[in-house]
């Protein structure tokens, strides 16, 4: 008579056997899913952190064609310049105190025809968009009063100003462009930036 025991053990697994092998393929595929998600994640962030990155590139490289055109005139009218370069706070409210953000206003004769168009005065500054809930200061471009957000979540931004000496050359101190900024918000470029006068 054969042994049912042994010939039973033979055609399968025990419940303890099954148990087993349940509790470590549940470790090792919770080890698998932790190390898909946390790759997931990191993936996610990088993809964000790249779309800001590409943002804030573009933003900058908007904001710098067009400042690059501040005070174009082309008919010489003398209506377009740089008419504004006081600090602002985060409404947008000229700060008196000059411990805002700086800001830049100017004027462009983007129609040549030497008159100050609807749409050619340009800013830019940081503000709280859409409102100051967030607490986070964002780039914003103003044209002609109709704000637009450019980039988000910037904490700081400065302008820094080459001027004309009395020749109508570009002011320098030993051939190196003196750079200068509003330092006392009375609308006057009255402190040198170079302090160490390398440009």
């Amino acid at each position: 008579m054969k042994d049912l025991t042994s010939q039973k053990h033979k055609n399968g697994f025990t419940l303890v056997e099954l148990l087993v092998a349940l509790v470590i393929s549940g470790i090792a595929m919770t080890g698998v899913y932790s190390a898909f998600k946390t790759q997931q994640d990191s993936y996610r962030v990088q993809e964000q952190v790249a779309e800001a990155q590409q943002n804030l590139r573009a933003s900058i490289g908007f904001m710098a064609r067009e400042l690059r055109m501040a005070g174009y005139d082309p008919e010489q009218s003398g209506s377009f310049s740089i008419t504004d370069v006081r600090s602002r706070n985060l409404t947008y409210g000229l700060d008196a105190t000059a411990t805002g953000h700086p800001a830049i206003t100017f004027a462009v004769d983007g129609d040549g025809d030497g008159a100050l168009g609807a749409n050619e005065t340009f800013s830019y500054s940081l503000y709280q968009y859409p409102d100051a809930s967030d607490g986070i200061s964002d780039l914003s471009r103003t044209q002609s009063g109709a704000r637009q957000l450019l980039a988000e979540s910037i904490v700081a931004i400065g302008f820094a100003y080459s001027y004309f000496d009395g020749n109508g050359d570009i002011a320098t101190d030993g051939g190196n462009v003196i750079w200068a900024i509003d330092s006392d918000n009375d609308n006057d470029l009255d402190l040198n930036i170079d302090t160490n006068k390398d440009g």
